[in-house]
C-alpha cells in the first residue's frame, strides 16, 4: 500500500472521522484499532514513554492495518519531522495559544515553498527511493491538528484557526479545565470554552474536534458541528474491560 495514508481531505471537508488514542508501545493494539473500523489512530507521543523508533514501529503497524496514523508530539525540537519522516499522515500539536505558534508549526510540517521542512531519506519516502512522489503529495496530504488547551488558546482560537495550513483545532478538555480553574479572569467554563472554539472554527470554515469521554458528550458536540472526534484511550479501554470482567466473574454464584 502507499504510505503515508492520508485523511486530510475528508478532515477539512468536515466528514465525520472517529479515532482513538494509542499510548502503549504495542503494534498489536494499532492493528486491533484498524480491524475495529476506526478512521484513524493518534499515537500519544506527548505523554507516553515512546522513543523515536517506537513511534515509527506504531506507524508501520498502522500502515499494515490500513489505518491512517496521526502522531501527537511537542512543538519543540524536531519531533514534527521525526513523526512525519516515520510515515505519519499527520501531526497533532498540544498547547497552541497564538497564531505565531500556529504559523511555526505549519512551517515545520510543510516542505518549501509553503514551509521549511527538511527532506530526509526516512521511512515516509521509502528510505529515499520515493522522494519525488512523496514531496509531491506530502504538502497536500499531511494533516495539521492544533490543540487548544488553555484560556489563552480559547481567546485566540479564531486567529489560530485562520492561519493558512491549519486544518483542525482539537480541544484538550483536561488541560483546558485546569487552565480555567487557575485563571483569575476566565469568563467561561469548560463547556463555554468549547462552544467558543466551535464558533470560532465555524466562523472561518475550519474543522473542529475533541476527545469525548463518553457517548453522550460525543452526541452533544457532534450535533454542534464537531467532526474530528476521538473516543477512548487504549489503557483506559483495557482497564475498564478488565474491571468489568473481574466484577462479573466474582458475581457468579
Amino acid at each position: 500500500m502507499e504510505r503515508p495514508a492520508y485523511i486530510r481531505q475528508p478532515a477539512i471537508d468536515g466528514e465525520l472521522l472517529i479515532g482513538t488514542w494509542v499510548s502503549l508501545p504495542a503494534p498489536a493494539i494499532v492493528e486491533l484499532v484498524g480491524d475495529a473500523g476506526y478512521d484513524f489512530i493518534t499515537i500519544e507521543g506527548e505523554h507516553a514513554a515512546f522513543g523515536r523508533s517506537q513511534i515509527e514501529d506504531l506507524v508501520r503497524a498502522a500502515d499494515a492495518a490500513g489505518i491512517p496514523a496521526i502522531v501527537r508530539v511537542p512543538m519543540e525540537g524536531n519531533w514534527i519531522s521525526t513523526a512525519l519522516d516515520a510515515g505519519a499522515g499527520g501531526i497533532m500539536i498540544p498547547h497552541v495559544e497564538n497564531a505565531d505558534q500556529a504559523r511555526a508549526i505549519v512551517q515545520a510540517a510543510r516542505f518549501p515553498p509553503i514551509g521549511d521542512r527538511g527532506v530526509g531519506a526516512g521511512r515516509a519516502s521509502r528510505y529515499g527511493m520515493n522522494i519525488g512522489p512523496y514531496l509531491q503529495g506530502a504538502n497536500d496530504g499531511i494533516l495539521v491538528v492544533l490543540m487548544i488547551e488553555s484560556v489563552e488558546g480559547v481567546r485566540n482560537a479564531e486567529e489560530i484557526a485562520s492561519v493558512p495550513g491549519v486544518d483542525v483545532l482539537f480541544i484538550g478538555t483536561g488541560d483546558l479545565g485546569l487552565s480555567i480553574a487557575h485563571s483569575a479572569d476566565a469568563d467561561f467554563d469548560v463547556d463555554g470554552a468549547i462552544g467558543r472554539v466551535v464558533d470560532a472554527c465555524q466562523g472561518v470554515g475550519r474543522t473542529v474536534g475533541m476527545m469525548a469521554t463518553d457517548l453522550a458528550i460525543f452526541a452533544k458536540w457532534k450535533a454542534r458541528g464537531m467532526s474530528f472526534m476521538m473516543v477512548g484511550l487504549d489503557v483506559m479501554i483495557l482497564g475498564a474491560a478488565l474491571r468489568e470482567l473481574e466484577r462479573d466473574a466474582r458475581a457468579i454464584i
